[in-house]
C-alpha cells in the first residue's frame, strides 16, 4: 500500500471516531438544545461551503496555471484548508458559548474539531512522504 493510501485511510478512521464521538455528545443534549443547534447552524452552511469552493478553485487554478511549484501549491493548500478549519470552529465556539450550550458539549465539539485537523495533517504527512 502506498503512502498515499495510508494518509487517506488514517484521514478517514480519525474522521470516522471524530464523528461518532460528536453523535455520542449529540445523544446527550436535551431535546430544545437538539432543536437550537440545529437553527443556529442550518442558515449558515451555504456561506461555509462557498469559502471552500473558493479554496479548492483557488487550489486548482494555481495548479492549472503552474503559478507555483507542486509541492508550494500543496503548502498553501493546506494552510488554507487548516486555516478555514480553524475559523469555523472559532466561528462555531463563539455561537455555542453565546447561546449557553453545556460546557460538555463545548468541550467535545473543541476536541472532536481538533481530531479532524489532526486527520487532515497526517493525510498530508503520508502525502509528502
Amino acid at each position: 500500500m502506498d503512502n498515499y493510501m495510508i494518509g487517506l485511510f488514517s484521514m478517514l478512521l480519525i474522521i470516522l471516531v471524530s464523528r461518532v464521538l460528536s453523535n455520542n455528545a449529540l445523544k446527550k443534549l436535551d431535546k430544545e438544545k437538539k432543536v437550537e443547534l440545529l437553527d443556529l447552524f442550518s442558515g449558515k452552511a451555504v456561506y461555509t461551503y462557498i469559502a471552500l469552493i473558493l479554496i479548492i478553485g483557488f487550489f486548482y487554478a494555481c495548479n492549472k496555471l503552474e503559478l507555483f511549484s507542486p509541492m508550494i501549491n500543496v503548502v498553501i493548500y493546506v494552510c488554507l484548508i487548516t486555516l478555514y478549519i480553524v475559523l469555523a470552529a472559532f466561528r462555531s465556539y463563539r455561537i455555542l458559548k453565546n447561546n449557553d450550550f453545556p460546557e460538555f458539549y463545548i468541550s467535545n465539539y473543541l476536541f472532536t474539531t481538533s481530531l479532524r485537523i489532526v486527520g487532515l495533517v497526517v493525510f498530508f504527512a503520508f502525502m509528502v512522504l
